[in-house]
C-alpha cells in the first residue's frame, strides 16, 4: 500500500471509529442519526481504501474523543463539519490522486448532510460550547494540522 493510500485510510478509519463509538451515546436523535450515517459512510470508505490494517490517525481520534464529551452530539457534528472534514478535503486535494475522488465526494456529501441538519439549529445555550469548539481547532492546529492532515514525513 502506498504512503498516500495508507495515510488516507488512516484518516477515514479514525473518522469511522471516532463517530462509530460515540454516535450511539448522544442524546439528540437527529444528531445521532446523522453521525451514525457518517460513521457508516467512513467505515465503508476505510474498507475500500485500505488493503491492509492501518492505525487510525491519532489526532482525528483525539478530536472526536474530546467532542464526545458533549452529550447531545452537537460538538461531534462541529468536529466533523468544521474541523476534520474540511482538513480531509484539503489533504485529498493536496494529494491530487484521482484514486481518492470517491473519498472526497463522500466527505463532501457528509459535510452537506451536517449543514442541512444544522441550518436551523436549536440554540446551544452553553457558554462552554464555544470554548470546547475552539479547543478542537487548537488541538488540530497545535498538532501540525492547521489546514490539512499532511502525509507524515
Amino acid at each position: 500500500m502506498s504512503d498516500a493510500r495508507r495515510h488516507v485510510a488512516s484518516c477515514v478509519e479514525a473518522i469511522y471509529r471516532g463517530l462509530g463509538e460515540s454516535a450511539p451515546t448522544f442524546s439528540h436523535d437527529a444528531y445521532v442519526v446523522c453521525l451514525f450515517e457518517a460513521a457508516r459512510t467512513f467505515g465503508a470508505l476505510a474498507h475500500d481504501v485500505r488493503d491492509a490494517p492501518v492505525e487510525p490517525h491519532p489526532v482525528i481520534l483525539e478530536i472526536f474523543a474530546r467532542a464526545s464529551d458533549e452529550p447531545s452530539g452537537a460538538l461531534s457534528l462541529y468536529a466533523l463539519s468544521m474541523v476534520v472534514g474540511p482538513r480531509l478535503l484539503v489533504t485529498l486535494a493536496d494529494l491530487a490522486d484521482p484514486a481518492f475522488s470517491g473519498v472526497a465526494e463522500a466527505t463532501r456529501h457528509q459535510l452537506m448532510a451536517c449543514a442541512r441538519l444544522t441550518s436551523h439549529p436549536e440554540a446551544i445555550d452553553d457558554p462552554g460550547f464555544a470554548a470546547a469548539a475552539r479547543d478542537l481547532v487548537v488541538l488540530a492546529e497545535a498538532s501540525g494540522n492547521a489546514e490539512s492532515f499532511p502525509l507524515p514525513h
